[in-house]
């Protein structure tokens, strides 16, 4: 539900209806309010879809107190799940009320993936302390791990520019794909323009962050874990469709359908990344269940 939250949030944003209810946490003073009006349909599902994930995540975390005491990471997890998603809310409304600013807009998405990385950690700890698997024989290397972490350091940074790119209206400011306004580096506009500097910043950090998807996927090809070897792999081929959704961004004139699936498909890239690490770091001892040493 979470991954259906945030592409969702991104078509809010795309489609102008962030104002589409006006106040918080009703809209235009009533619980259900008017669905005739431009966007209010969207921003209204926006808000439901938000619930549903919240009370979901509630749940989890009173199963996680009732049933896994005995487990203080995913107890712990849970907690953290419960305070970020608390803060999101909070965000959600800050984001309304102060007429979206870029720069919540960017905090909200980070609080966003914190919690998705969050609940997939939670997830995937459960799963070994109902299911225990063997230990690998051939634990990764510090350097993979090192790989990963850096790999998803970088695509954070990528899509929170994106984020406030897109928040700011930045993203318009550098045209053309793979030239931005018919340069390779536009110096006299970066000077001048915030905006420009920013898509552009944006547009650079694509490079090393692909390099290093693409290399944690060639990393991992040999894994013994096999879920650590799929999720690599998955990630890799999707940040190859995800290139040509950035490029086709500016050639279609920012697209609505292409923008949402931009974020969607990053946020897809986010989770498999996660899911690699969690698989590879959580450890399942007979009495505590934590991320193993290195």
């Amino acid at each position: 539900m979470t991954l259906v939250l945030i592409p969702l949030g991104g078509f809010v944003r795309q489609t102008g209806s962030g104002l589409a209810c006006p106040d918080w946490p009703l809209c235009h003073g009533q619980v259900a309010p008017p669905m005739d009006m431009e966007g209010t349909l969207i921003e209204f599902s926006h808000r439901i879809v938000a619930l549903v994930v919240s009370l979901l995540a509630l749940t989890a975390g009173v199963f996680a107190i009732q049933h896994r005491r005995d487990s203080p990471f995913i107890l712990k997890a849970a907690i953290l799940s419960g305070v970020e998603i608390i803060t999101q809310v909070g965000l959600g409304a800050a984001v309304v009320l102060v007429e979206l600013q870029p720069f919540l807009i960017m905090i909200h998405l980070a609080m966003a993936l914190a919690f998705l990385a969050t609940m997939i950690i939670m997830c995937v700890a459960a799963q070994q302390a109902s299911h225990p698997r063997p230990a690998l024989l051939q634990r990764p290397t510090v350097g993979q791990i090192n790989l990963l972490l850096a790999t998803i350091a970088c695509l954070l940074i990528l899509m929170l520019l994106g984020a406030f790119a897109g928040g700011s209206g930045a993203r318009s400011w550098c045209t053309g794909w793979p030239l931005c306004n018919g340069k390779i580096i536009p110096v006299d506009q970066l000077v001048e323009s915030w905006q420009v500097w920013i898509i552009f910043s944006h547009r650079v950090l694509t490079l090393p962050a692909t390099a290093l998807v693409l290399l944690v996927g060639w990393s991992f090809r040999n894994c013994p874990d096999r879920r650590a070897k799929l999720h690599t792999t998955m990630a890799a081929c999707w940040m190859l469709l995800e290139i040509g959704l950035g490029a086709l961004n500016p050639l279609t004139a920012f697209d609505i359908r292409i923008a949402v699936a931009h974020l969607g498909i990053a946020a897809f890239i986010w989770s498999h990344l996660v899911a690699t690490i969690a698989f590879l770091r959580i450890d399942s001892p007979s009495h505590h269940l934590g991320f193993a040493p290195s």
